[in-house]
């Protein structure tokens, strides 16, 4: 993601946070610890409760600390018999270089049930996506009574749902739709085995694919609309799908093999196309062939760019950009990685959590330049003009109705 960190993003949105989930936050960033914290704690409760005379004893507040950070709900009953409620954000011990780990998601599990899926692909979650994930977590946990229902099981459910729709909608990553790739919400998720939570994890990969389909139809467009003679290169159509989109991490080679179950292999395409492929056998289990229409549209991007001033027609009449040709046009994983980790260097400007492509020679697909920038380019909730309080919005009313808690 490029530009403002994503749990940046997110802190920005505290304010919307109270408003939506009915309650009143309070960060605490102090680093403060025993009766110092528990000072600081008992002056911004009176503060936001506004009592005149601070006495709520002490003892009530805990200086409690954790590496990941955690939040709390705390009850209070003034002298004059009103009530209140105060949810303290704590965050994260250490600097921000510390990597984040998902302790506190584990703590929030019946039997600290989780376990990493990690058989499927060599994947590491950032520490950037763990942050804001445990992030939202916390405060989803912050929802107001009204917002509590009676089933502690529906009411985790919602706050992984909703926790994942936003790091999936926040943080933008496309590696879902590379082979040999995966996300961190995905990853985590599936680690907490909430259904709920995958539900809205797919829900936030079918937007996510959505919003892309047209930036790849403009970049296809701006490529290839002067390309022959006239300017008439072939129309560009987005084919729109509905649906959660669920899709399993796919090992490499996976498009090698459907264009071999298609028949001809890569040589059934121009080689500019089929070079794109990597030279992994196409014999990944049984999959799927490419779809016609995914095949007329490689043929088509191929004559738009690449057709002779000679005859200056296309054969192909139209390119329809889907799912599927998204999933070729986009760089599979390892290309597509994260700097900043495991003592990759960052370069100036760049921000940890930024994808760029890799200039080694791993195998895999390389991905139909340059069509993929704008998806490898996604700044916090880009899908949502950037307003993180629409999304948010959004992703607290999807989340209620898929765990069966809205009101």
């Amino acid at each position: 993601m490029a530009g403002q960190t994503l749990v940046a993003a997110i802190m920005a949105l505290i304010p919307t946070f109270e408003q939506t989930l009915d309650t009143d936050i309070i960060v605490n960033d102090t680093g403060y610890t025993g009766l110092e914290a528990k000072e600081w704690k008992r002056e911004q409760a009176c503060d936001a409760l506004g009592m005149q005379t601070c006495d709520i004893p002490i003892a009530y507040f805990s200086y409690v600390t954790h590496p990941d950070g955690y939040s709390r709900v705390m009850d209070f009953t003034m002298p004059d018999g009103r009530t209140g409620s105060i949810c303290f954000l704590n965050m994260p011990v250490g600097s921000n270089e510390t990597h984040a780990t998902l302790s506190y998601v584990a703590s929030r599990l019946p039997n600290l049930d989780f376990t990493f899926e990690n058989q499927r692909a060599v994947y590491d979650p950032s520490s950037e996506d763990v942050r804001a994930f445990n992030l939202l977590m916390q405060i989803s946990n912050c929802a107001g009574t009204a917002w509590i229902s009676d089933s502690n099981s529906a009411n985790l459910d919602r706050d992984i749902a909703f926790s994942a729709m936003m790091l999936g909608l926040g943080g933008g990553d496309p590696s879902f739709l590379a082979e040999a790739g995966d996300t961190a919400v995905r990853y985590i998720v599936d680690g907490m085995h909430s259904n709920v939570g995958m539900d809205a994890v797919g829900h936030a990969q079918r937007v996510l694919t959505e919003h892309w389909k047209y930036e790849v139809a403009a970049a296809l467009e701006a490529e290839c609309g002067q390309s022959v003679i006239g300017g008439m290169g072939p129309p560009v159509t987005v084919v729109e799908e509905s649906g959660p989109l669920f899709t399993a991490p796919k090992p490499a080679g996976t498009m090698a093999a459907r264009l071999d179950a298609h028949g001809g292999g890569s040589s059934a395409l121009p080689p500019a196309l089929g070079d794109a492929l990597s030279d992994v056998p196409g014999n990944v289990g049984q999959v799927p062939p490419l779809s016609d229409a995914t095949m007329d549209a490689l043929f088509g991007i191929h004559e738009c760019m690449e057709s002779s001033s000679a005859t200056g027609t296309a054969q192909i009449q139209s390119i329809a950009v889907t799912q599927e040709l998204l999933e070729y046009i986009i760089p599979s994983f390892p290309k597509i990685y994260v700097m900043g980790l495991q003592g990759d260097p960052l370069a100036d400007g760049v921000l940890p959590g930024d994808r760029r492509l890799s200039l080694d020679d791993a195998p895999g697909h390389r991905g139909l330049y340059p069509f993929y920038e704008d998806m490898l380019d996604y700044t916090a909730f880009e899908v949502f003009d950037g307003d993180g309080a629409a999304a948010l919005r959004y992703a607290w009313d999807r989340a209620n109705r898929m765990a069966g808690t809205a009101r």
